[in-house]
């Protein structure tokens, strides 16, 4: 049968404005972005959630993604079960996908029931010099 899904969802954001994006890498912005896309999804697909809250901010040097949605939740079974991928191709395992990635990337996530599930998502920070190009001819 066909669900609709996410018709009635509620979503809002928290953002630290002062979040220096430049200071996470190229390499681990996709990863990023894959295990929020990967969240984001479960929550329309799985959660039957009304509404979704993102904060994103900066605390002790990490740069930390929480996703709380207000749905069904995970249990602790469920949660203690999420084992990494060995390839994060594997299809059907998006929670041991979210956490291959992250591993790989230095990072890490842990899952929570609160009245729904809390995913929060965690990376450090490093200052990353940009690449000087060098015009050898340019006076």
């Amino acid at each position: 049968s066909k669900k609709n899904i996410g018709t009635n969802l509620g979503f809002s954001a928290k953002l630290d404005s002062s979040i220096p994006y430049a200071w996470v890498a190229g390499k681990y912005k996709n990863q990023l972005r894959l295990v929020v896309q990967e969240a984001l999804g479960n929550i329309l697909k799985h959660a039957e959630a009304s509404s979704v809250l993102i904060h994103v901010g900066v605390e002790g040097g990490k740069l930390n993604i929480a996703i709380q949605d207000d749905g069904k939740g995970l249990s602790e079974a469920q949660i203690a079960q999420i084992k990494p991928t060995v390839s994060i191709q594997e299809s059907g395992n998006g929670l041991g996908n979210m956490l291959s990635r992250m591993n790989s990337i230095g990072g890490e996530i842990k899952w929570m029931n609160q009245q729904g599930t809390c995913v929060i998502i965690s990376i450090f920070l490093q200052k990353i010099r940009p690449k000087r190009k060098i015009f050898p001819n340019f006076i």
